[in-house]
Protein backbone atom coordinates (compact mmCIF):
# COMPACT_ATOMS: atom_id res chain seq x y z
CA UNK A 1 0.00 0.00 0.00
CA UNK A 2 1.08 3.38 -1.45
CA UNK A 3 0.63 5.32 1.99
CA UNK A 4 0.84 8.82 0.95
CA UNK A 5 -0.97 8.04 -2.33
CA UNK A 6 -4.44 6.63 0.43
CA UNK A 7 -3.76 9.38 2.58
CA UNK A 8 -4.25 11.75 -0.39
CA UNK A 9 -7.14 9.98 -2.02
CA UNK A 10 -8.51 10.08 1.48
CA UNK A 11 -8.31 13.96 2.01
CA UNK A 12 -9.96 14.55 -1.44
CA UNK A 13 -12.81 12.24 -0.43
CA UNK A 14 -13.01 14.59 3.12
CA UNK A 15 -12.83 17.61 0.78
CA UNK A 16 -15.37 16.73 -1.79
CA UNK A 17 -17.76 14.72 0.21
CA UNK A 18 -18.36 11.81 -2.03
CA UNK A 19 -16.33 9.33 -3.67
CA UNK A 20 -17.60 10.37 -7.24
CA UNK A 21 -16.43 13.98 -6.74
CA UNK A 22 -13.16 13.01 -5.29
CA UNK A 23 -12.50 10.25 -8.61
CA UNK A 24 -13.01 12.75 -11.54
CA UNK A 25 -11.13 15.33 -9.77
CA UNK A 26 -8.27 13.00 -9.41
CA UNK A 27 -8.19 11.60 -12.67
CA UNK A 28 -8.89 8.27 -10.85
CA UNK A 29 -11.85 5.36 -11.48
CA UNK A 30 -14.37 5.09 -8.47
CA UNK A 31 -13.48 1.46 -7.20
CA UNK A 32 -10.05 2.64 -7.54
CA UNK A 33 -10.58 5.52 -5.04
CA UNK A 34 -12.95 3.09 -2.53
CA UNK A 35 -10.39 0.64 -2.50
CA UNK A 36 -7.84 3.19 -1.03
CA UNK A 37 -9.88 4.87 1.50
CA UNK A 38 -10.73 1.30 2.55
CA UNK A 39 -6.90 -0.05 2.77
CA UNK A 40 -6.08 3.25 4.42
CA UNK A 41 -9.05 2.38 7.34
CA UNK A 42 -8.01 -1.23 7.71
CA UNK A 43 -4.44 -0.14 8.31
CA UNK A 44 -5.40 2.04 10.81
CA UNK A 45 -8.39 0.01 12.37
CA UNK A 46 -10.16 2.65 12.25
CA UNK A 47 -13.23 4.35 10.62
CA UNK A 48 -12.27 7.77 9.30
CA UNK A 49 -15.15 8.54 6.54
CA UNK A 50 -18.96 8.24 7.95
CA UNK A 51 -20.67 7.18 4.81
CA UNK A 52 -24.73 7.99 4.09
CA UNK A 53 -26.74 8.06 0.63
CA UNK A 54 -26.26 12.07 0.20
CA UNK A 55 -22.78 12.81 1.86
CA UNK A 56 -19.59 11.50 2.80
CA UNK A 57 -17.75 13.04 5.63
CA UNK A 58 -15.19 12.38 7.97
CA UNK A 59 -15.34 10.93 11.22
CA UNK A 60 -13.77 12.55 15.07
CA UNK A 61 -11.10 10.54 14.25
CA UNK A 62 -11.22 11.19 10.89
CA UNK A 63 -11.05 14.78 11.19
CA UNK A 64 -8.44 14.70 13.37
CA UNK A 65 -6.22 12.24 10.77
CA UNK A 66 -6.58 14.62 8.16
CA UNK A 67 -5.04 17.44 9.74
CA UNK A 68 -1.99 15.16 10.21
CA UNK A 69 -1.88 14.59 6.53
CA UNK A 70 -2.15 17.38 5.38
CA UNK A 71 1.19 18.29 7.56
CA UNK A 72 2.37 15.04 6.98
CA UNK A 73 2.07 16.09 3.24
CA UNK A 74 2.96 19.57 2.92
CA UNK A 75 6.55 18.89 4.76
CA UNK A 76 6.61 15.74 2.56
CA UNK A 77 6.49 18.45 -0.66
CA UNK A 78 8.83 20.62 1.04
CA UNK A 79 11.37 17.62 1.04
CA UNK A 80 11.18 17.21 -2.56
CA UNK A 81 11.27 21.19 -3.64
CA UNK A 82 14.56 21.32 -1.30
CA UNK A 83 15.88 17.96 -2.90
CA UNK A 84 15.39 18.97 -6.08
CA UNK A 85 16.68 22.72 -5.40
CA UNK A 86 19.62 21.55 -4.28
CA UNK A 87 20.60 19.42 -7.60
CA UNK A 88 20.16 22.76 -9.54
CA UNK A 89 23.11 24.57 -10.59
CA UNK A 90 24.55 27.03 -8.78
CA UNK A 91 24.39 30.95 -9.76
CA UNK A 92 23.79 34.51 -9.11
CA UNK A 93 25.28 36.68 -6.78
CA UNK A 94 27.26 34.90 -3.61
CA UNK A 95 27.57 37.84 -0.30
CA UNK A 96 29.73 36.44 2.18
CA UNK A 97 31.04 37.82 5.31
CA UNK A 98 34.74 36.53 7.06
CA UNK A 99 36.95 38.09 9.57
CA UNK A 100 40.05 39.66 7.98
CA UNK A 101 42.74 36.82 9.88
CA UNK A 102 40.30 34.12 9.18
CA UNK A 103 40.12 35.40 5.21
CA UNK A 104 43.73 35.80 4.79
CA UNK A 105 43.88 32.49 5.79
CA UNK A 106 41.06 30.32 4.20
CA UNK A 107 39.45 32.90 1.98
CA UNK A 108 41.93 32.84 -1.53
CA UNK A 109 42.16 28.49 -1.87
CA UNK A 110 38.12 28.20 -0.69
CA UNK A 111 37.15 31.39 -3.29
CA UNK A 112 39.22 30.30 -5.71
CA UNK A 113 38.05 26.39 -5.55
CA UNK A 114 34.36 27.13 -5.29
CA UNK A 115 34.60 30.06 -8.06
CA UNK A 116 36.51 27.26 -11.06
CA UNK A 117 33.68 24.63 -9.74
CA UNK A 118 30.54 27.08 -10.34
CA UNK A 119 32.02 29.75 -12.85
CA UNK A 120 28.20 30.87 -12.98
CA UNK A 121 28.54 32.62 -9.66
CA UNK A 122 30.27 35.89 -8.71
CA UNK A 123 31.45 36.76 -5.03
CA UNK A 124 31.34 39.57 -2.88
CA UNK A 125 33.59 39.14 0.04
CA UNK A 126 32.82 41.33 2.52
CA UNK A 127 35.92 41.34 6.01
CA UNK A 128 34.24 41.85 8.90
CA UNK A 129 36.04 41.96 12.88
CA UNK A 130 32.46 42.84 14.85
CA UNK A 131 29.11 41.09 15.23
CA UNK A 132 27.35 40.74 12.18
CA UNK A 133 23.35 40.25 11.34
CA UNK A 134 23.54 38.56 8.57
CA UNK A 135 19.81 39.16 8.00
CA UNK A 136 19.73 42.74 8.14
CA UNK A 137 23.24 43.27 6.14
CA UNK A 138 21.99 41.38 3.45
CA UNK A 139 24.44 38.55 3.56
CA UNK A 140 23.76 34.94 2.14
CA UNK A 141 26.39 32.93 4.13
CA UNK A 142 29.30 33.72 6.64
CA UNK A 143 32.45 31.83 8.34
CA UNK A 144 32.83 33.64 11.79
CA UNK A 145 33.90 32.95 14.94
CA UNK A 146 30.53 31.74 17.65
CA UNK A 147 30.64 35.14 19.25
CA UNK A 148 29.98 37.13 15.61
CA UNK A 149 26.47 36.54 15.05
CA UNK A 150 23.83 38.59 16.10
CA UNK A 151 20.69 36.95 14.58
CA UNK A 152 18.79 34.10 16.36
CA UNK A 153 17.26 33.54 12.49
CA UNK A 154 20.57 31.73 11.49
CA UNK A 155 21.16 27.99 10.39
CA UNK A 156 24.69 27.49 11.89
CA UNK A 157 27.15 24.56 11.41
CA UNK A 158 30.37 24.23 13.86
CA UNK A 159 33.44 23.75 11.39
CA UNK A 160 35.89 23.14 13.75
CA UNK A 161 36.98 24.07 17.02
CA UNK A 162 39.27 26.58 16.79
CA UNK A 163 42.40 26.94 19.69
CA UNK A 164 44.17 30.15 20.62
CA UNK A 165 47.80 30.21 21.51
CA UNK A 166 50.06 32.48 22.33
CA UNK A 167 52.99 34.03 20.45
CA UNK A 168 55.74 36.88 20.09
CA UNK A 169 58.98 37.40 17.87
CA UNK A 170 61.94 35.82 18.92
CA UNK A 171 63.33 39.31 19.65
CA UNK A 172 60.39 39.87 22.11
CA UNK A 173 61.25 36.32 23.81
CA UNK A 174 65.22 36.99 24.01
CA UNK A 175 65.59 33.58 24.61
CA UNK A 176 63.98 33.60 28.10
CA UNK A 177 61.04 30.80 28.73
CA UNK A 178 57.59 31.78 28.97
CA UNK A 179 55.62 28.63 29.92
CA UNK A 180 53.23 30.34 31.93
CA UNK A 181 50.63 32.72 32.69
CA UNK A 182 53.72 33.40 36.08
CA UNK A 183 55.78 34.41 33.54
CA UNK A 184 54.52 37.09 31.64
CA UNK A 185 52.39 39.18 34.35
CA UNK A 186 54.99 42.08 33.59
CA UNK A 187 54.65 41.78 29.51
CA UNK A 188 52.54 43.29 27.28
CA UNK A 189 49.51 41.03 26.43
CA UNK A 190 47.84 41.49 22.88
CA UNK A 191 43.97 40.02 22.76
CA UNK A 192 40.46 40.17 20.95
CA UNK A 193 37.67 41.88 23.59
CA UNK A 194 36.52 38.61 24.55
CA UNK A 195 39.18 37.26 26.05
CA UNK A 196 40.14 40.29 28.42
CA UNK A 197 37.90 39.06 31.50
CA UNK A 198 40.05 34.89 31.46
CA UNK A 199 43.13 37.04 30.97
CA UNK A 200 42.87 39.45 33.80
CA UNK A 201 41.56 36.65 36.12
CA UNK A 202 45.03 34.73 35.36
CA UNK A 203 46.99 37.83 36.74
CA UNK A 204 48.02 39.52 33.04
CA UNK A 205 47.54 43.67 33.83
CA UNK A 206 49.08 45.37 30.92
CA UNK A 207 46.50 44.00 28.54
CA UNK A 208 46.25 45.82 25.05
CA UNK A 209 42.74 45.05 23.69
CA UNK A 210 41.11 45.02 20.41
CA UNK A 211 38.14 44.11 18.60
CA UNK A 212 40.35 42.86 15.15
CA UNK A 213 42.35 39.83 14.73
CA UNK A 214 44.22 40.94 11.94
CA UNK A 215 45.42 44.02 14.12
CA UNK A 216 46.62 41.91 17.05
CA UNK A 217 48.37 40.14 14.30
CA UNK A 218 50.24 43.09 13.27
CA UNK A 219 50.99 44.19 16.43
CA UNK A 220 52.37 41.06 17.37
CA UNK A 221 54.83 41.26 14.35
CA UNK A 222 56.05 44.10 15.26
CA UNK A 223 57.47 43.10 18.72
CA UNK A 224 54.97 44.70 20.47
CA UNK A 225 54.01 42.24 23.44
CA UNK A 226 52.63 38.98 23.36
CA UNK A 227 49.41 38.00 21.55
CA UNK A 228 47.01 35.72 22.42
CA UNK A 229 45.88 34.64 18.38
CA UNK A 230 43.77 31.76 16.57
CA UNK A 231 46.12 29.46 15.59
CA UNK A 232 44.83 29.70 12.22
CA UNK A 233 45.76 33.59 11.96
CA UNK A 234 49.64 32.55 12.89
CA UNK A 235 50.08 29.45 10.80
CA UNK A 236 52.17 30.46 8.50
CA UNK A 237 53.96 33.05 10.52
CA UNK A 238 54.75 30.20 13.36
CA UNK A 239 56.31 27.76 10.35
CA UNK A 240 58.67 30.60 8.99
CA UNK A 241 59.94 31.38 12.34
CA UNK A 242 58.73 35.02 11.99
CA UNK A 243 56.46 34.32 15.41
CA UNK A 244 57.56 31.30 18.00
CA UNK A 245 54.60 29.54 20.30
CA UNK A 246 54.80 30.55 24.28
CA UNK A 247 52.75 29.56 27.51
CA UNK A 248 52.72 25.77 26.42
CA UNK A 249 51.35 25.45 30.02
CA UNK A 250 49.07 27.82 30.22
CA UNK A 251 45.16 27.28 29.48
CA UNK A 252 44.01 29.18 26.80
CA UNK A 253 41.16 29.84 25.12
CA UNK A 254 39.15 27.89 22.59
CA UNK A 255 36.36 29.12 20.05
CA UNK A 256 34.10 27.57 17.41
CA UNK A 257 34.61 28.20 13.59
CA UNK A 258 31.03 27.96 12.02
CA UNK A 259 29.39 28.70 8.61
CA UNK A 260 26.48 30.25 9.08
CA UNK A 261 23.43 31.42 6.73
CA UNK A 262 19.85 32.54 7.18
CA UNK A 263 17.34 30.25 8.02
CA UNK A 264 14.81 29.77 4.95
CA UNK A 265 12.31 27.24 3.80
CA UNK A 266 14.24 26.88 0.37
CA UNK A 267 18.38 27.51 0.88
CA UNK A 268 19.88 28.18 -2.86
CA UNK A 269 22.27 26.00 -4.29
CA UNK A 270 24.71 28.45 -4.41
CA UNK A 271 24.63 28.86 -0.76
CA UNK A 272 24.26 24.76 0.09
CA UNK A 273 27.88 24.40 -2.08
CA UNK A 274 29.72 27.00 -0.33
CA UNK A 275 28.71 25.49 2.84
CA UNK A 276 29.81 22.57 2.05
CA UNK A 277 33.35 23.56 0.62
CA UNK A 278 33.36 25.89 3.69
CA UNK A 279 33.20 22.53 5.56
CA UNK A 280 35.77 20.87 4.22
CA UNK A 281 38.24 23.26 3.45
CA UNK A 282 37.88 24.65 7.19
CA UNK A 283 38.73 21.25 8.83
CA UNK A 284 41.45 20.29 6.06
CA UNK A 285 43.31 23.28 7.26
CA UNK A 286 42.68 23.19 10.51
CA UNK A 287 44.03 19.62 11.01
CA UNK A 288 46.94 19.62 8.49
CA UNK A 289 48.19 23.09 8.19
CA UNK A 290 47.98 24.22 11.59
CA UNK A 291 49.19 21.05 12.95
CA UNK A 292 52.30 21.09 10.81
CA UNK A 293 52.78 25.10 11.87
CA UNK A 294 52.66 24.02 15.38
CA UNK A 295 54.80 21.05 15.54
Amino acid sequence: MDRLFTMRVFLQVADCGSFASAARTLGLSRPMVTRAVAQLEAHLNARLLQRSSRKVTPTAIGYEFAQRCHEILAATAEAEACAGNAGATPSGELRIAMPCALAIALASPLVAAYCKRYPDVSIELTLVDRPIDLVEEGFDVAVVNENMLLSDDVTTHDANRCQFIACCTPSWLQGRELLSFDDVREHRILCIKGFARHLSAAGCTRLHVSSSVAALKLLVREGIGIAILPAYAVADELAAGQLAQVLHQAKLPSIDVQVAYPTRKHVSPKVLRFVDMSLEQIQAFDDVAISEALA
